[in-house]
């Protein structure tokens, strides 16, 4: 299948020569006739270009709203999952302590050895 180009002519043809003539007047005062002699110009009129630009912003705003919006949702459920985690070892070892206790009581009992545990652990002044 051969491409054919779109091909889109001027709504006004003097507004058209008031542009190329403008634009090449503007380059000829900048630099120079015989540098401009050398360039090759072409004129384009891709309907499709256009439309391709017009997607790949939206690409790129839909990607800085994800990045805008999003990551800090991530990391602030992150800072609480870290914050939860940290409350629930806290909650573990206070649970560990006294289910440490309990069980030496339970052991205790059934080898029918006196609690004195509690009276070492004082510090004892002579």
């Amino acid at each position: 299948m051969h491409y054919k180009g779109v091909e889109a002519h001027p709504k006004s043809w003097s507004m058209w020569y008031d542009l190329i003539f403008a634009f090449g007047t503007h380059m000829v005062q900048r630099h120079g006739a015989a540098e401009i002699e050398t360039w090759r110009f072409e004129v384009w009129n891709e309907v499709k270009l256009l439309v391709l630009v017009l997607v790949l912003v939206l690409v790129l705003l839909i990607v800085l709203l994800i990045v805008l919006l999003i990551v800090p949702l991530i990391a602030s459920a992150a800072r609480d999952a870290a914050r939860a985690a940290s409350a629930a070892r806290a909650d573990a070892r206070a649970l560990s302590a006294r289910c440490g206790a309990w069980h030496l009581e339970i052991t205790c009992r059934r080898r029918a050895t006196p609690l004195t545990w509690r009276y070492s652990t004082r510090r004892t002044t002579r």
